[in-house]
């Protein structure tokens, strides 16, 4: 009776998670309010900048521009008041490594005073505290968790809208026969004038948009039921079939890691097809059994035309990467600002660790890789509490880690988190999840201790 009692007990201990459980038909409903429009009006401000200030406007076109530009700031300014009015700034969902991001955010617009340009180093370090501000209007109120799960959400529904926009924009330009004699998407930024005088995104950037949705769905596709799975598994195939013919090697190989890394967490049947698909193209790359044509191909795809050196210096990257490690052994404990890189030699370094390095110093880039290694050690810790089976959240958990992995692949050829940009506004939302789960998993055991402790100390028990 007495194990009974205590099994009862453990049971028991659940989070208050109950409400967000009850109502999954309307999942949706919470993302509908005034934090969520904050966050699209981030969203939106995306892909302008200074330069805009540089001229009058002079149309309608031109002033929704000229306003765009001014969105993170508004934003940073009405979470303020809200918070402010309330008392609080919401310490518990801004913590772990998302505080660290934020430290990292405060040292970039103090050291802005070193940039060539301090004023525009301002406005991009503004907007990049802009976004922690709406995360944390977001996620102010009662159950931090379930709204870290709806802030995802909104942030993976953002991400697959946008995608759809840019195809659909993009679609006469998109897929065409370019310099390669075969259909690719990549060079899309060249082939295409500015759309409403908004310049079209890369083929990097296209893929990356894609890879969201493609991680999500490919994680419901293996833990779906029945005929759901159909639902996950078209645009799972369309996401893969357009990072594919984007060119994009980073996102190609960040997608293919994500899911081989997504396979080890999804069960033993998971883990046994994902062995046999790696032994599969292992096999086919090591015996030469890939057919003459198809290998050609693959490798045609993979060199975009470039040559072997080219290849080799990331296209270039390895030059920025010099230039940028000169500028920071002049000055290497404040470096210059954010975006200083584009200040001092007109090209983006092209990695996130060596892009905080040049943007805040020695103690900038150390709390910036810190953070990342920190949401890496929750995800793991997650794992092996299993506190996300027990409240009902092993999918998220799992398409948390997808995208963090696939990021972090990003992270090698292109700047993700370490700027303001689609990359921190889908990389937050997943480290406060994080966060906010290792929470909850500190109270679990806690609780769990708790009923331990009173079961098996040396009161006498009636039976």
């Amino acid at each position: 009776m007495i194990d009974r009692m205590y099994k009862d007990s453990f049971t028991n201990v659940k989070p208050n998670f109950d409400q967000f459980n009850q109502n999954q038909a309307a999942w949706w409903i919470p993302m509908v309010s005034f934090p969520s429009l904050l966050l699209i009006m981030i969203w939106l401000s995306v892909n302008t900048g200074p330069w805009v200030f540089k001229s009058t406007p002079t149309s309608l076109l031109d002033w929704l521009h000229y306003f765009r530009t001014f969105f993170p700031w508004v934003v940073l300014f009405i979470a303020y008041i809200v918070m402010a009015e309330r008392g609080s700034f919401n310490t518990e969902a801004i913590s772990g490594p998302v505080k660290l991001w934020l430290i990292y955010g405060i040292i970039s617009l103090g050291i802005c005073i070193n940039s060539p340009k301090p004023l525009d180093a301002a406005y991009w370090a503004i907007n990049y505290l802009a976004v922690f501000a709406a995360v944390a209007l977001y996620l102010k109120g009662e159950n931090h968790l379930a709204r870290a799960v709806q802030l995802n959400h909104l942030s993976w529904c953002i991400t697959t809208l946008f995608l759809i926009i840019l195809v659909l924009v993009a679609r006469d330009a998109l897929f065409v026969d370019y310099r390669f004699s075969w259909i690719t998407g990549y060079g899309i930024i060249h082939r295409m004038d500015a759309v409403v005088n908004v310049t079209m995104s890369r083929s990097s950037g296209m893929a990356r948009f894609a890879a969201v949705p493609g991680i999500v769905s490919f994680v419901f596709l293996l833990t779906g039921f029945s005929w759901k799975r159909i639902l996950w598994f078209i645009p799972f195939v369309l996401s893969a079939v357009l990072i594919w013919f984007m060119q994009s090697r980073g996102a190609i190989l960040g997608f293919a890691f994500s899911m081989a890394f997504t396979m080890l967490f999804l069960g033993s049947r998971s883990r046994f097809f994902g062995l046999i698909g790696l032994i599969l193209v292992g096999s086919l790359y090591f015996t030469d059994l890939i057919p003459a044509r198809a290998a050609k191909y693959i490798k045609k795809h993979f060199y975009r035309g470039q040559s072997r050196e080219e290849l080799m210096n990331l296209t270039c990257r390895t030059r920025a990467w010099k230039k940028a490690w000169r500028q920071i052994a002049k000055i290497p404990i404040l470096c210059r600002g954010p975006q200083s890189v584009r200040y001092f030699f007109k090209e983006h370094v092209h990695i996130s660790n060596l892009y905080a390095l040049l943007q805040a110093g020695v103690v900038g880039a150390a709390v910036f890789v810190g953070g990342l290694v920190w949401a890496w050690v929750l995800f793991f810790r997650a794992i092996l509490r299993k506190t996300a089976d027990q409240i009902g959240q092993r999918a998220i958990l799992i398409q948390t880690g997808g995208i963090l992995a696939f990021f972090t692949v990003r992270s090698i050829p292109e700047v993700c988190g370490a700027m303001f940009g689609v990359d921190l506004l889908v990389m937050l939302p997943a480290l406060a999840y994080l966060t906010l789960l290792d929470r909850q998993s500190s109270i679990l055991a806690k609780d769990t201790n708790k009923h331990k402790r009173f079961y098996h100390s040396d009161r006498p028990v009636i039976t």
